[in-house]
């Protein structure tokens, strides 16, 4: 079973996230708000995973939840647009948005949540280095990320070895996890 459940389709953002398309609805005209929430990218929710859905939980049920909501799933969809209207919207779930955008490689939406104020730099280098990005775990490194056996364990179960290595090299040594991520991958 996936961790993660994706919607895809429209009717599966109006029935999974009816805030989120109510909040698109009031930003943009009817039919711009639709090509949005066709194009922008998979909205992901929390599913299978308690921590990560008690963390999703909390930056939801904020009365900003709607943008909130749009600004994350527009850091996973890489639109940097539609981020920065939702943070004029009132979005500030900054730290989440980051992991999300370092999971998908989005540099620009990276700088962008850094910038408002992320500072979550060891959930977001967990990201980087599940997905195989160097450059955005180099980043948040330079920003204070140290957690090298979450980094390790990570990199070993998306099969990033380069990552893991990188990681050995600044300090991580639980082997244990490390393996059984890797078998677990």
């Amino acid at each position: 079973d996936e961790p993660w459940e994706r919607s895809d389709t429209y009717a599966d953002y109006s029935r999974e996230l009816p805030g989120t398309v109510a909040c698109l609805r009031a930003a943009l005209p009817d039919d711009l708000a639709e090509i949005v929430l066709w194009c922008f990218g998979p909205v992901t929710k929390y599913a299978g995973d308690p921590a990560k859905y008690d963390q999703w939980e909390a930056c939801a049920n904020r009365p900003d939840s709607d943008a909130n909501d749009m600004l994350r799933g527009a850091c996973s969809g890489g639109n940097l647009e539609l981020a920065k209207m939702m943070i004029g919207r009132g979005a500030n779930c900054w730290d989440f948005a980051l992991g999300d955008a370092c999971a998908r490689g989005h540099r620009p939406l990276v700088d962008l949540m850094i910038e408002h104020g992320a500072t979550r730099w060891n959930h977001a280098l967990a990201e980087a280095c599940r997905n195989g990005r160097r450059e955005l775990a180099d980043l948040l490194i330079g920003h204070g990320a140290d957690d090298w056996n979450v980094g390790l364990r990570n990199a070993c179960g998306g099969g990033h070895i380069a990552i893991a290595d990188y990681m050995i090299s600044r300090g991580a040594n639980d082997w244990n996890r490390a393996l059984s991520s890797a078998c677990a991958g």
